[in-house]
This record gives structure tokens, sequence and C-alpha cells, in this order.
């Protein structure tokens, strides 16, 4: 059998709850492929016909989904290394608009996820520092260039920090430039030696 043994109770559940209600179940499952591979299948079962007649027939859809769980899973981490940082990671779109950051930033700045995303950077640091700072490194930056940039920042609680701040270019597939991403990191300690 090329079914993973740990899943044959599952899949038989839900080809008898598809049965028994007349539902539409969708479930992954891995297997054993005839070259030795594991591989992750996903399948659909769905009844058809009049459950109370008993004239039905049950019809299925099976698709390899392996190269989709791959690239989830490679997100995933990507994502374990974003939110474990402990420097402040921002996506910005090029509207100057917060698109995500990580739990660093949120921290530095106590703020929630929802206080910051989708909010402009000019809600978030004010016109002066925006236009005088923040603005001119973007704006570079979304022409192509990878810049740093390092200054001294009061965040909320009153600590002040000296800062070093990158900025690089967000390429699309097709070459373009859709946002910036900013990362920065306390150097204090650096600073003053």
């Amino acid at each position: 059998d090329i079914i993973f043994p740990e899943y044959r109770d599952y899949i038989n559940q839900k080809i008898n709850r598809a049965v028994k209600k007349g539902t539409t179940e969708s479930f992954s499952y891995r297997i054993m492929h005839p070259s030795g591979e594991k591989r992750w299948i996903m399948e659909e079962v769905s009844l058809l016909g009049d459950i109370d007649k008993k004239k039905q027939m049950l019809i299925g859809t099976v698709r390899d989904v392996t190269e989709q769980r791959q690239s989830e899973d490679k997100l995933r981490e990507y994502l374990l290394i974003v939110s474990s940082s402990s420097e402040l990671m921002s996506l910005i779109d090029r509207d100057y608009r917060y698109i995500n950051v990580n739990q660093a930033y949120l921290d530095a700045y106590e703020r929630k996820a929802e206080d910051i995303e989708g909010r402009t950077v000019t809600e978030m640091f004010g016109k002066e520092t925006f236009e005088e700072i923040i603005k001119p490194n973007i704006d570079k930056c979304l022409l192509g260039e990878h810049l740093t940039d390092q200054y001294w920042f009061t965040f909320p609680n009153g600590r002040t920090c000296f800062l070093d701040v990158k900025y690089n270019p967000v390429l699309e597939v097709d070459g373009t430039i859709s946002g910036v991403t900013v990362s920065a990191r306390d150097i204090t300690d650096l600073k003053k030696t």
C-alpha cells in the first residue's frame, strides 16, 4: 500500500463522512511513490446522486501537492527567521504604507500589528521625521539602491538607541520594485566604544 499507515483511518473517516452526509470532503496525506519518494496528495471526494434513493456515485480528484507543501514549509521557515529576529523588520509598499512588521518591531514601538500594518510611515513617525529621514532613503531604495543609515532614535518608552538601519528594494519576479524592507538594529554599545 502506498498510503502511509498513519493516514489510513483519517482517509476512511473523510470518505465515510462524504458518503453519509453527502458533503464534499478535502484532505491531504502522504504516500510513498513507486520511485521511493515521499509525496503529498490532496484528495477531494463528493457524493453525487440522491442519498435517500440510494442512487449515488462517489467521485474524487487527486492532486500531487508536494511542491506546494514544500513551498509552504519554506515560507514557514522564513517566517520563523523573521519573527524570532531581534532586528526591527518592516515591509513598506510604494505608497509608504506598512504591509508587515515583525514581533521585535511591535515590541519596540509597544503596538499591535493592526496599529501599524496598513498605516503610512507618516502616521507612525510624524511628517517631519518621515520627510527628513525616512522618505529620502525609501525613495532611493525604490529606485533600486541598497542603503544603510545610522542615527540616534528615541522609542516610545523613552529608550534612546543608536540604530543601524538597512533599506533594501523588494524585487518582484518580473523585476519591478514593489516596496522596501527596512531592518534596524541597536548598535548603541558599538557606538560608545
